[in-house]
C-alpha cells in the first residue's frame, strides 16, 4: 500500500488514471496482438521480452524490436495488424477491480480523466467495451499530444481539459515511465502495483472523498451513548454515497438522528464537527446526496432546539458560552456561497437550495 494514499486523495481536486494495466488488465492480449504484428518482420517476440517493456508507446516499442532484433519493419502494417489483433481478441481484457471501484467511488464527486499513452483506435473501445467511458470526463490518448510517457504533455492535457491546476491533480499509474512523466507533471501519484485488494484500502479511499470528523474532535463535543462516534462517521458516510431520491431520505433520516434524539426539535453538539464533510458533499457529491444535505441543514437551522443541557454551550475553544442553536446557525450561514452554488445547478438540489438560501437571508 501506498503509505501516501489517504493524504493525496484527501489533497486531490482531480483524479487521472492510466488505462493499460491500470483501469484494465490488457497485457495478456496486447502481448499477443504485438507478437502477431512483429511476426511480419519474420522474427519471433517473446512474451518476456514484452512484459519486460509493457506500457511503452507504440514507437517506442518497434524502435526496441528493431535495435534489438536487427530488423527494418514495416511500421504502418505491423501497427495495423497489432491493432486488428487486439481488438479481435478485446473481450478477454479484464477490469482491474481494486482500481475501478476506487474510480466509481469518486465518480461524480471528482473531475475524472483517462490518459493513455496507448492509441485512441484501441484506448476508446476497450473502456467503451468495458463501460467506464462514463466514468470520465475527458480520455486523452497518444494521438492527441503525440509525445510518448515518460513525456508529462499527456498528464497537462488531461489537467487542461478537467480545468484542474497540475498540482492538484492525482495520477494513478503502474510503469515505471508513467509515474515519472506524472511526476514530471508536477502532479501526485500513486504507483497502483502497490494497492492492495483485501479491501481496506478501498473503504480508506471511499472515507477521503470528504473529511470525516476526526475522533479527537468528536469528544470534545459531549453527547448521549446511543450517538457514538460510529454513529456519525456512518452516517456521515452514508450521505456522500446517496444516489437516488429514496436513499437520500434515508441518509438524511439517518444523519439527524446521529446528531439527535428525534425530529422533535433535540439535537447535540456533536452536530458542530459534522459541518466540514456536509460542505464537501455540497462540493462534489451526487446530486441526490446533494439534495439529502441540504434537506438536512434546513432542519438544523429552523426546526431543531437544543435539548435541555444544552441551551448554552461552550466548545473546546470558545472563550464565551454561547447557545447552541447560534452556532448551528452560524455554521449553516458560512455555507452559504457553497449552497449558491448547488443553487445554479439544475433539479430538486438546486430548487431546494435557492429556496433555503431566500429563507437564510430574511
Amino acid at each position: 500500500m501506498d503509505d501516501d494514499l489517504i493524504p493525496k486523495l484527501t489533497h486531490a481536486r482531480a483524479l487521472i488514471f492510466d488505462c493499460d494495466g491500470t483501469l484494465v488488465d490488457s497485457g495478456p492480449v496486447y502481448a499477443q496482438a504485438w507478437a502477431a504484428g512483429f511476426s511480419l518482420s519474420g522474427k519471433v517476440m517473446s512474451l518476456d521480452w514484452y512484459h519486460g517493456r509493457n506500457g511503452l508507446s507504440e514507437h517506442v516499442l518497434m524502435d526496441d524490436f528493431e535495435r534489438e532484433h536487427g530488423v527494418s519493419l514495416d511500421r504502418h502494417a505491423v501497427v495495423a495488424l497489432m491493432r486488428q489483433t487486439y481488438l479481435d481478441r478485446a473481450a478477454e481484457v479484464d477490469l482491474i477491480e481494486s482500481v475501478v471501484r476506487l474510480a466509481r467511488d469518486r465518480c461524480g464527486q471528482l473531475p475524472m480523466a483517462v490518459a493513455s499513452g496507448g492509441p485512441a483506435a484501441i484506448v476508446l473501445p476497450t473502456l467503451r467495451a468495458l463501460g467506464l467511458d462514463q466514468l470520465f470526463d475527458a480520455i486523452v490518448t497518444f494521438d492527441d499530444v503525440g509525445k510518448p510517457k515518460p513525456e508529462p504533455d499527456i498528464f497537462w492535457e488531461a489537467a487542461r481539459r478537467l480545468g484542474t491546476p497540475p498540482q492538484d491533480c492525482l495520477v494513478f499509474e503502474d510503469s515505471d515511465q508513467g509515474l515519472k512523466a506524472a511526476d514530471l507533471a508536477g502532479m501526485m501519484a500513486v504507483d497502483v502495483r502497490g494497492i492492495d485488494t483485501t479491501g481496506r484500502e478501498l473503504q480508506l479511499c471511499r472515507e477521503t472523498s470528504f473529511r470525516l470528523p476526526s475522533v479527537d474532535l468528536l469528544r470534545h463535543y459531549p453527547q448521549p451513548v446511543e450517538n457514538t462516534e460510529t454513529t456519525v462517521r456512518a452516517a456521515l458516510l452514508r450521505l456522500a454515497e446517496v444516489a437516488s431520491e429514496v436513499e437520500s431520505q434515508g441518509a438524511y433520516n439517518s444523519f439527524l438522528f446521529a446528531v439527535g434524539s428525534n425530529h422533535g426539535g433535540t439535537f447535540y453538539p456533536v452536530v458542530l464537527t459534522t459541518f466540514p464533510a456536509l460542505e464537501d458533499i455540497l462540493r462534489r457529491g451526487r446530486h441526490w446526496a446533494k439534495y439529502a444535505v441540504t434537506e438536512a441543514l434546513i432542519d438544523l437551522a429552523f426546526s431543531f432546539e437544543p435539548e435541555a443541557g444544552y441551551d448554552v454551550f461552550c466548545g473546546p475553544d470558545a472563550e464565551v458560552a454561547t447557545s447552541l442553536a447560534q452556532q448551528v446557525r452560524t455554521e449553516v450561514q458560512a455555507l452559504v456561497p457553497v449552497l449558491k452554488l448547488v443553487a445554479n445547478e439544475t433539479g430538486p438540489a438546486a430548487i431546494r437550495a435557492r429556496e433555503f438560501i431566500l429563507r437564510l437571508i430574511e
